[in-house]
């Protein structure tokens, strides 16, 4: 069976080891028909999620990657169906994405062109966009909030809060009512469990220069800053060297105490696309985890 990697975009993106998931800000999410009952905006974000795997050439293990991924799809179209009619604005969510989710696009299809470039033990799954709802061309808190007005990023079971600090500032309610409460978090934690990834990374922005961060709950986790820096180098870009101790409810965090190494990469800009050096890191990426 090959090993599983997972990119997304969320307007945080994520790579996850045994293959690569790219998560952004703009987008990195797996629907969960347990979702249980989220109302109609919060909804439009779970179900507005493409998700693709890309099998390394040669790669075994074909039918049950293939089974997992139908699944999700089979439960993002039902939750579709059920709320499609619910709010018009869902219909214009694609057109808000950012460089973010486009980079994801964009690895999904180099991966798809060339898979001899993918070891033949790998496959990487890869979330184009992890919150449809949130406003890349704004930034700032439009950027990160969803359609329940909830920062997805402050969301997960790692040091949470119901009123995360965000730029500095405590927020109300951004951390959700409780972790998970969202289901595009829901959704993307359903697919981590279902994959069992080896590592992940989230592409996201911006940061100058470009940076990359190893998650971790409550330290640093070794095989995540070995991520880190694989990328840091590949790429050109920063590397963070110290955990900031007040992050709540973080994703890569709660990725790294659930024993996955995770890292957030952020883009120079929030307005390019900067492929070629995310392209480099990612195959350093990808011979990294095959090693």
């Amino acid at each position: 069976t090959p090993r599983r990697a997972a990119c997304s975009s969320a307007a945080r993106d994520s790579v996850v080891r045994g293959g690569v998931r790219a998560a952004r800000q703009a987008g990195s999410a797996v629907a969960s028909s347990a979702a249980a009952t989220p109302s109609a905006a919060a909804a439009t974000s779970a179900v507005r999620v493409a998700t693709r795997a890309v099998r390394g050439a040669g790669g075994g293990g074909a039918a049950s990657t293939a089974e997992q991924i139908e699944t999700v799809r089979n439960e993002l179209s039902a939750l579709e169906a059920a709320r499609e009619d619910a709010d018009e604005r869902v219909r214009a969510v694609k057109r808000r994405f950012g460089d973010d989710s486009e980079l994801a696009q964009t690895a999904v299809e180099w991966l798809s062109g060339f898979p001899e470039e993918i070891p033949a033990e790998l496959t990487v799954f890869v979330v184009p966009n992890m919150n449809p709802d949130g406003n890349s061309e704004l930034g700032g808190l439009a950027a990160r909030y969803n359609a329940n007005r909830v920062d997805l990023n402050r969301n997960w079971d790692c040091n949470w809060h119901p009123d995360p600090l965000i730029f500095d500032e405590r927020r109300p309610g951004a951390g959700g009512k409780k972790p998970f409460s969202e289901p595009e978090n829901v959704a993307l934690a359903t697919l981590i469990r279902r994959a069992q990834p080896e590592a992940v990374v989230f592409w996201d922005a911006a940061a100058p220069r470009g940076l990359t961060t190893a998650g971790g709950c409550p330290t640093v986790g070794d095989e995540a800053q070995a991520l880190s820096e694989v990328y840091s180098r590949a790429a050109g870009y920063r590397l963070a060297t110290a955990r900031s101790s007040d992050l709540e409810g973080d994703v890569s965090d709660w990725l790294v105490g659930q024993g996955i190494p995770a890292i957030f990469v952020l883009l120079p800009e929030r307005d390019q696309l900067d492929w070629e050096p995310n392209l480099k890191a990612m195959q350093a990426v990808l011979d990294h985890l095959a090693g």
